[in-house]
């Protein structure tokens, strides 16, 4: 059985208590003072949705985060309700750190189903610190620091969430249902990680949420294998010239496509803001730019931008478009049209090897045991 621990990249505890605070080792060694990344908006709203998740039943997670030097990791982890030091409403979990999947610079697939054991024995040691008559949590160190901590300078991605309810149902073979979980939450991550950059999961049917058993993730589950299947295919002749720059040209067109995406969100904001009056606006964000009724949460925001701002991502957008199809029209003429098969931009930068850099991942291959 593949060991966990190769993909795990560092663990971490978080809660409310007097203010959000964390501890963490391996890459999560410094987030106690980078907080921010586990912060979650319904936790601590009035109206919150994560104020509806049972403390034995938490919801299950992934957000992808980032560094200064353009490092990124996906955080896995379970999150759940509880009151800080002044009775307010509250959250607590824990999570851990694992490498995104990618089909370049090099390419890297682990299997998320072998992280199950060791995300219920981490939440139960943070369940620990949590007291069940006063809701409330007692801080105390449980992860220690060794030799393979490192600390990075870790902050969210910029993006969308999305809240989707568990409406997988496998007759009690609790081992079938989370392989299934498993699969579809990495495929989305994979296809939608740098758009949609919080993926909460619920086992109750919450205010807003959305299918995690869909058409949305049916698409990433085929793109995701298809993905997956070139990059552990027995290895051809070398690659001509030719079929080396047609496929720089695909990772080109690849991150057009996720400008494009962020140029798109930001142009929607800005028109609501605009036509929304002085209390901000509800985000409409698309898993899919193909699907009318995209799965996203929705969430309050004021837009930070300017009236003229709008004018200028327009302008970009459409200049976008235009370097967009320069580089289509080539390949379309192409003897071999390349697939209209999307991939995952790549998130690490060519960092096998590189001081200072998160560690390769390999590739899992056994289910976990059930919970």
């Amino acid at each position: 059985m593949t060991n966990p621990q190769s993909i795990i990249l560092g663990r971490a505890i978080f809660g409310t208590t007097q203010g959000l605070t964390a501890q963490g080792d391996g890459v999560l060694a410094g987030v106690k003072s980078r907080v921010s990344i586990f912060e979650f908006e319904s936790g601590r709203q009035h109206g919150g949705v994560l104020h509806h998740v049972p403390t034995e039943e938490p919801a299950l997670f992934v957000r992808r985060i980032t560094d200064e030097a353009g490092r990124e990791v996906n955080l896995i982890g379970l999150v759940a309700p509880c009151r800080d030091h002044l009775d307010r409403k509250g959250f607590f979990g824990s999570c851990v750190a694992v490498p995104i999947d990618q089909t370049s610079p090099k390419a890297l697939f682990s299997d998320w189903i072998v992280l199950v054991e060791p995300l219920w024995q981490l939440y139960e040691e943070a369940l620990t610190l949590y007291d069940h008559a006063s809701k409330r949590l007692r801080w105390k160190t449980l992860l220690h620091s060794s030799d393979k901590d490192r600390k990075y300078d870790w902050e969210n991605l910029d993006g969308n969430s999305v809240i989707l309810f568990n409406n997988i149902q496998t007759e009690g073979n609790q081992e079938i249902a989370f392989s299934e979980i498993m699969q579809r939450l990495q495929a989305l991550t994979y296809m939608h990680g740098h758009t949609t950059t919080t993926i909460i999961v619920s086992t109750i049917e919450l205010p807003g949420s959305k299918l995690l058993r869909g058409e949305v993730s049916d698409k990433a589950l085929r793109a995701f294998s298809e993905a997956r299947e070139r990059v552990t295919s027995a290895p051809g002749p070398p690659e001509s010239t030719a079929n080396v720059q047609k496929a720089t040209m695909e990772r080109e067109i690849d991150q057009l496509w996720d400008e494009i995406d962020r140029l798109r969100y930001e142009l929607n904001g800005l028109k609501a803001d605009l036509g929304g009056g002085n209390h901000g606006y509800i985000r409409q964000k698309n898993f899919d730019q193909s699907l009318q009724n995209s799965p996203f949460a929705n969430e309050q925001y004021k837009s930070p931008y300017p009236r003229w701002m709008k004018f200028a991502l327009i302008g970009a957008a459409a200049f976008l478009g235009l370097i967009l199809a320069i580089i289509l029209i080539p390949i379309m003429r192409s003897e071999e049209p390349a697939s209209n098969a999307r991939t995952a931009p790549a998130a690490l930068e060519s960092n096998a090897g590189a001081k200072g850099d998160l560690p390769p991942e390999e590739d899992a291959k056994d289910t976990a045991p059930s919970r």
